[in-house]
């Protein structure tokens, strides 16, 4: 019966996005889209991040997106799905959180719609996980100037970053720096000792116990081998007497080893390792990979009193639809074979059954609009949410249940966002 309330709240609460539509979310008002999404059909285009939603005045073919809120048509940015009155001239997303984008065009860095600095574009460079960049003159971090830093010998391994002179967090300047090396982003050495780092002030702590010439880096990850064990961040794994050498590194949090699949620290040996590759790496908590045989979907499941475990789920995708990888998976589409519907590269039903249930034309169909199933406070609730989607077709709004058993229910002639 719990279940059954908390799902009607759901329904209630998602009907009522577009009442707030007309101002900027923070991240606080996001309930249950925090991923920003451009929605684009056959003559219409949408936005939706947090309560976000709006229409997009944008011709759908111009549109490029590129990820976390940024799009152009080749004329104006979008950002949000609100056009800038900026030209695009080697546009690109840097680095995004929660609150922020950093981006760059020209010769500008931006944080949203906001113009930080003017940089060097033919020498600028990310670093590690994008928070840094650098030119021929100048580091920044987000985007803000660090007074200086010397950009020639500045180095970023997550979550530190230093010069020849200093070590920093941000931008602030935290210890003075000889040698340091990351040893897995936890993990960090100088010449003669080894060090963890907190999670709350990024301080190094000193490791007695540890000798440099035993901690070894996997380069590209956030794994290292440790007095012969294989660590991820700071969880040891059971995964010992390993040479670095046998080592691929599928992802920062991914890799193989001879025949076994290691992610987020934990193995299987359910697919062929020596043919996967990612195909996306959208997201903290999931994967999407394949290998010769399938295409499966990776996580880590968590259960009460008992151990973590590697589920792996094979999926199927669009065969039409190019596949590649993408960090940032921000848009959304209607796609066709001969028997079935598919939203982006996964399946939503079959053309049968949107028939059967009342759109008569499904390849005349819109998406406009996607609403994240959630529960709030079920941690010992394994059972998948369900997603939700509003279509349009000339009949008006429909919703169309995805999970464990699909429905699509007539909303009517109109529908209020």
């Amino acid at each position: 019966m719990k279940k059954v309330l908390i799902l009607i709240i759901i329904l209630k609460t998602t009907l009522s996005f577009g009442q707030v539509s007309v101002k900027e979310q923070t991240y606080s008002d996001c309930k249950y889209l925090n991923t920003p999404n451009y929605i684009i059909n056959k003559t219409n285009v949408y936005f939706e991040k947090c309560a976000i939603h709006r229409k997009v005045n944008v011709t759908p073919k111009a549109l490029k997106t590129l990820g976390k809120s940024l799009a152009h048509d080749g004329r104006n940015i979008f950002y949000n799905g609100i056009r800038i009155n900026i030209k695009p001239k080697n546009l690109k997303p840097i680095f995004a959180n929660r609150y922020d984008l950093i981006w760059i065009n020209d010769n500008s860095i931006y944080k949203n719609t906001t113009k930080l600095n003017t940089i060097d574009y033919d020498t600028f460079m990310t670093l590690d996980r994008g928070s840094y960049t650098k030119d021929k003159a100048r580091v920044f971090y987000l985007g803000t100037l660090i007074k200086g830093a010397d950009p020639k010998s500045f180095v970023s391994q997550y979550p530190l970053s230093y010069d020849k002179n200093f070590v920093y967090s941000g931008t602030k300047k935290i210890k003075k720096k000889g040698y340091l090396k990351s040893i897995n982003g936890y993990f960090f050495k100088d010449h003669r000792n080894v060090y963890t780092t907190s999670s709350y002030d990024y301080s190094l702590k000193l490791v007695p116990s540890l000798k440099t010439e035993n901690c070894i880096s996997i380069e590209g990850s956030k794994y290292g081998i440790v007095n012969d064990t294989l660590f991820f961040l700071d969880k040891k794994t059971k995964i010992a007497n390993l040479e670095a050498k046998d080592i691929n590194v599928i992802d920062n949090d991914l890799l193989t080893y001879k025949n076994v699949l290691i992610y987020k620290g934990l193995a299987t040996g359910k697919i062929d390792t020596h043919s996967i590759r990612v195909i996306e790496g959208n997201s903290d908590y999931q994967k999407i990979i394949s290998d010769k045989n399938k295409t499966y979907k990776i996580s880590i499941e968590r259960e009460y009193n008992n151990p973590d475990y590697i589920q792996i789920v094979p999926i199927e995708l669009n065969p039409k639809k190019e596949i590649t990888y993408n960090t940032h998976y921000d848009k959304t589409q209607l796609f066709y074979d001969k028997t079935h519907v598919f939203l982006n590269t996964q399946p939503l039903a079959t053309i049968e059954f949107f028939i059967a249930k009342g759109i008569k034309k499904p390849r005349d169909m819109e998406i406009v609009s996607v609403l994240k199933g959630y529960r709030p406070g079920c941690s010992q609730d394994h059972t998948p949410g369900s997603n939700y989607y509003i279509l349009k077709d000339t009949a008006g709004f429909w919703e169309f249940k995805l999970s464990r058993e699909n429905t699509l229910t007539y909303i009517g002639k109109t529908y209020k966002f």
